[in-house]
């Protein structure tokens, strides 16, 4: 339609223009907003002389909508600690990367953490996105834990809060 009245002379430009311009308008706000996606740590019961598991959480009560944000395909961020914490692995068991063509990976070196999938597997859900595993070394009453440069998707859908953290008691 935009073709014929472009080469027609019935048309004027004050009538295309105004065309145009309701076209653009429909299909900029037909577009889905952007939303930020939740990201928290809920801790296993424990006992000071056990291992520590932290789930970290995506998402709240099916807020990730397929229609709403793009599906989940790659994670990564970097686990920082108090010092009576030590970084000592992932698992993907019972989580949202257990599916087929998920890989995970870490490092206790850097404590680097990562997931990537294609975007075939991606995840559209909430839920566990990765367990971390941690070994309590500290007398404090609390340790600290912290997961800076969290991304998803490299950036696109961003997250809250900005460093997602967790103050573990210990008493």
């Amino acid at each position: 339609y935009i073709l014929y009245a472009m080469n027609s002379s019935i048309v004027s430009q004050s009538q295309m223009l105004k065309y145009l311009s309701i076209v653009i308008l429909v299909i900029c706000s037909s577009m889905p907003a952007w939303a930020q996606v939740p990201i928290g740590l809920y801790q296993d019961v424990l006992t000071r002389s056990d291992t520590l598991w932290v789930d970290v959480i995506l998402g709240e009560d099916d807020l990730l909508d397929s229609a709403a944000i793009d599906a989940i395909y790659a994670f990564s961020f970097s686990v920082h600690t108090s010092d009576g914490l030590t970084f000592i692995g992932i698992s993907a068991l019972y989580t949202l990367t257990a599916i087929d063509g998920w890989s995970s990976a870490f490092s206790v070196d850097n404590g680097k953490v990562g997931g990537f999938a294609s975007r075939q597997n991606a995840i559209s859900k909430s839920g566990i996105l990765i367990r971390l595993q941690f070994l309590i070394s500290g007398t404090d009453t609390y340790e600290e834990l912290e997961l800076t440069n969290f991304r998803l998707n490299g950036g696109d859908p961003d997250h809250i809060p900005a460093v997602p953290s967790l103050r573990i008691d210990l008493e």
